[in-house]
Order: C-alpha cells, then structure tokens, then sequence
C-alpha cells in the first residue's frame, strides 16, 4: 500500500489570504512532525511541516520559561537533513491570555512595557524622537531578546535555507525586533507580520541600520482601528519593513478581540488584501484615534475586571494560609500614564487640525465669490449668488454645513477625550488596589 502523497502549494506563490493564514496559525497547537494546517473549511490546507518547537515545554504546553517567547519552525518537507532545506518558515506566536504564567509574561513583562516605551519615545507631533531610550542602548524585553536568538539558531541550523518570518500582535513585535537584530541578515527573504507596536522606537542605532537595509523585505500590515497599532502614523518612515494601512471595516466599538484578530481584513476573490494609501488613512486619522484610544482604555478595564474575577478566591487562599497575593501593577501604571498623554497629545492635534480646516472653509468662500465676480463683472452681488447656487455653490454648502459637521465631531472627540481621562484614572486606582492586595477591584467599575 502505497503513502498517499500530499501537495503542499509553493510558498512563492502564496497570496495575501494565505500568509494571513499561515500567520493565524501560531495560535494553533501543532507537534514536532505534525502538518502545519492553516484556513477553515474549504480553504484549510497543508503548507508543510513542523520541524521544531522553541519555548514549549515537553508536553507542547503553552505555560513556558521566564521570557514567554515562543515559535514554531515550519519546512516545505518533512524529516530532511538541515543542509538540504531550502525554505523555512519561522512563525512566532503571539500573547495568550492573562491568568496563565506565559500570559502573564507576555502582558505584564512584554506588551505593556513595550506598549509604553514606543508611545514616550515620540514627539507630540507623531515623529520619533531622536534621543529615544533605543538610539545608544539595546532596551528591548527578555522576550525581543530570546525572539533574535532564536531567528539566529534557525539560520544556523539550516544554513542553506532563505527564512520567512511570521507573527501577529506581540509576535509582530518579536519579528521585527529579531529581524532588527539577527546575526544572519542575508538569509532573510520575507517576513510578513500583522497589527503589532512599532518598535523602532526602542532599537539601538545599529539595530535601526539593519532595520532599515531589510525594509523591502518586510511586510508591515496594520489595521489603524486596531488599539493595538500602536507607534504609527501615515507618514512615518520610522518602521521596521514597509508600513502596509489596511482598507478594512470596523468592527463594533469596544469589541477589540475581533478587530485585532484580522476582523477588519478584506479580501478579493483571489485573495488579494485590500489596501489603502497613507492619503486615505490620513483622513480616517480623527475617528480611528479617538476610538482607537476609547478601545485601549476599555480592554485595560476588561483586563483588570478579568483579573479581580478571578483573584478573589486565590487572594483568600493565600492570606488564610498566612501570606499575601501581590500582583505587579507596574505594567498597568505605566500605560495607564502613557495613555492619558497618548490622548492628550494625540487628539490635542486632531482638534487644532479641525479647528484649522474650519477656517479655511470661509477662505475658500471668499475665493469663490471673488473669482465669480471678476468673471461676471456686470451682474449684481445678488446674480453672482444666483449664479453659483444654481451649481451648488453657497455659503450654506461651502462653510455652515462643512462647519456644522465638523463642530459634531470635535465634540464627540473632546467627550471622548473626557471619558478616556477619566478610565484611564480607574485604572491607576485599580492597579494600586491591586497592589495593596484589595479584593474589591471590580467595584472601581460600579
């Protein structure tokens, strides 16, 4: 009986929704030898096998060592000799859920951190700054850290191989730190990652150079009405790869989850991403940042409510016991404060944009009234107006409507504005109850 043989679909024609796919699929389980199966239903398919697992424990478990950094090695063949791979696939993965050891070190010792670092390394202008913490120093995490040496270890075990590099949210962030910072630059062919921090931010001078030599090759996908993007703007040269904006749809306001896990990708019929240029993006900015920011303060009370949930019956355990339970708000204090200036920066300029181009709406009413009038010199003040309403052209349409429309929005941001100082604030409360050992966190939320 003979072993029916499997196709696996070259990786170089792979498109868009595949390379979402195979990125999706560091959140799956996968064994040594077993096939890495990536899509749903009809579109599920083989794209090779799982050679080697770093940061797993023996059993496969997800609860690792210290750092938290974990990654599956993924080869076109199976069980072949090192020296003869040809391609290999190295797809980090990304947080799992708080409550676990490796949860917890992935927010607490990662996501926060870095999330707070990327944010007060940039100017109120949106740029980086250019004595960042990262210009002289390597400040990245443990995980960033052991991300690059593991890139390091796979490039040397399979010398003759060009790596692709996948990962998504804080496995963005490993890929584009180990890209960053590995020792074998040359065999890097590609790396897709989605919907992770910048962090070109925290990268020493070095670092950045080789950043920046690889930029071509690094697809850098983000969603901006994903909360997790952080660190971007439309015009940032400051990036690890090609800054790709999404054309995507929102999802509904606070569900975070789904907007982050590729809920706004759009595909076409051959699987091609839809795009949008930084022009576009640019007029999306206002809204997407005012809720984008509203999002990131709302799963950081979710994440706290999660934690007081769950931590009532483990701090009883422990004081009953004679000891006490200290969970380390460091993390939740440090973007509870990155945060409010995140927003009082931020949407500070959005405002002064509005407020700009509010003004500019009587400017461009006058222009028009002056060019009627010398082109219809002999027509009354009252016929010039005649005239240009018949095409559509007055005051009403060119300045009080646009004005009108634009006041709405500068009032729903400055509510919104309000209400994220506010939340902001019941985080710091509850990070330092948390630290007092109070059981009742989730009253802060009455």
């Amino acid at each position: 009986m003979s072993m029916r043989t499997i196709n696996i679909k070259p990786w170089s024609s792979y498109t868009d929704k595949d390379n979402v796919d195979f990125a999706e699929g560091e959140y799956d389980d996968f064994l040594i030898g077993q096939r890495y199966v990536i899509g749903t239903g009809k579109n599920k398919k083989s794209a090779g096998y799982v050679q080697e697992k770093y940061g797993f424990n023996e059993k496969g478990s997800k609860d690792t060592s210290y750092d938290g950094m974990q990654a599956y090695v993924v080869t076109p063949q199976k069980n072949r000799d090192p020296q003869d791979i040809k391609e290999v696939a190295v797809v980090y993965q990304g947080s799992n859920n708080p409550g676990s050891k490796d949860g917890n070190t992935d927010w607490f010792d990662n996501d926060l951190p870095i999330a707070a670092m990327i944010q007060n390394n940039r100017t109120s202008e949106g740029g980086l700054i250019k004595e960042t913490i990262g210009a002289k120093v390597d400040s990245a995490t443990p995980q960033l850290k052991q991300a690059a040496r593991t890139l390091d270890k796979v490039c040397e075990k399979y010398p003759n191989a060009k790596v692709r590099v996948y990962g998504h949210s804080l496995a963005s962030m490993n890929g584009q730190y180990a890209m960053a910072a590995t020792k074998h630059p040359k065999q890097i062919q590609s790396a897709y990652l989605y919907q992770g921090p910048n962090v070109y931010p925290i990268l020493s001078n070095k670092q950045r150079k080789q950043a920046d030599l690889l930029k071509k090759r690094i697809y850098n996908y983000q969603d901006s009405k994903d909360l997790v993007s952080l660190g971007y703007s439309s015009f940032d040269p400051f990036t690890v790869g090609r800054l790709i904006h999404i054309d995507g749809t929102r999802e509904v306001d606070f569900d975070t989850g789904s907007q982050h896990m590729w809920g706004g990708y759009q595909f076409t019929k051959e699987g091609k991403l839809k795009t949008q240029s930084d022009f576009d993006n640019l007029l999306e900015a206002p809204v997407n940042l005012a809720i984008q920011g509203e999002n990131l303060v709302m799963s950081g009370m979710k994440l706290i409510e999660d934690w007081a949930s769950k931590g009532v019956t483990a701090i009883s355990n422990a004081v009953s016991a004679g000891s006490k339970i200290k969970i380390e708000p460091e993390g939740i204090i440090i973007l509870a404060a990155s945060m409010i200036a995140y927003v009082d920066q931020e949407l500070e300029k959005v405002k002064i944009d509005i407020k700009r181009k509010s003004a500019e709406f009587e400017d461009d009413w006058n222009a028009t009234l002056n060019a009627a009038s010398d082109i219809g010199r002999d027509l009354s003040a009252q016929e010039i107006h005649d005239v240009l309403a018949e095409i559509g052209a007055t005051r009403r349409s060119m300045v009080d409507d646009p004005q009108e429309t634009l006041e709405g929005i500068l009032k729903e941001i400055e509510e919104r504005q309000q209400k994220l100082v506010a939340l902001a604030g019941k985080i710091k409360q509850a990070a330092a109850k948390f630290e007092a050992g109070d059981e009742e966190v989730a009253s802060l939320w009455g």
